[in-house]
């Protein structure tokens, strides 16, 4: 991205379909975790307790990217509106 010129409009677009795709993925963690964490999921007898583990560490980063990537939306937001 170009920064000489001042297209907030655009990164705050950006922001927000990064913040759809997090979305998306916090709701499909349970999918999602046993391949991240888990490795070879399907052929390991890995306890429910592990599952969970895995299952709860992947809702925690994909919360705190979006929370992090609604304060960058916040910041162009108050950015835009000066």
């Amino acid at each position: 991205m170009n920064r000489n010129d001042d297209n907030s409009i655009t990164y705050i677009a950006y922001k927000v379909a990064i913040l759809l795709v997090l979305l998306i993925l916090i709701f499909n963690a349970d999918q999602i975790a046993p391949r991240i964490f888990l490795y070879n999921y399907e052929y390991n007898n890995y306890s429910e307790l592990s599952f969970m583990q895995a299952y709860i560490t992947t809702q925690i980063i994909l919360s705190l990217l979006s929370v992090l990537d609604i304060g960058l939306i916040v910041v162009d937001y108050l950015k835009l509106k000066k």
